[in-house]
């Protein structure tokens, strides 16, 4: 019985290992596009039907997606700037140098895996 318990609690770390990956990678894409407020990157990810198969809680999603945004930043991936809009002040991410040089790693990463998974699946 043990077994089956340690392979559950395996399995939902390995999925949420993935989904974070995943969601720092589509944060990454996101802000390689165009700067981006938080709120506004919210909004794309949102619209992303794939990702309810990852997180259907939006309170959780919104979680992961700032920690990734703060991760992302702490390891010089994308970097903050603040601007004036109206009367408001908002946080901008801009990706960095370091920040597109992991996206090509990323999905070659990524990649590598599904081809990997599919060997291994004999799909």
């Amino acid at each position: 019985m043990k077994g089956n318990a340690d392979t559950a609690k395996y399995r939902k770390y390995v999925d949420s290992e993935f989904k974070h990956m995943l969601i720092k990678f589509i944060v990454l894409k996101k802000v390689s596009t165009e700067d981006i407020y938080a709120y506004k990157l919210l909004k794309e990810v949102d619209k992303i039907p794939q990702i309810r198969f990852f997180c259907n809680d939006k309170r959780k999603l919104k979680s992961d997606i700032y920690n990734a945004i703060n991760a992302l930043s702490k390891d010089g991936y994308i970097k903050v700037s603040q601007k004036k809009v109206g009367s408001r002040i908002r946080n901008y991410y801009t990706l960095t140098k370091e920040g597109r040089k992991s996206i090509a790693d990323i999905k070659e990463n990524f990649e590598g895996a599904v081809r990997n998974i599919k060997k291994i699946l004999k799909v």
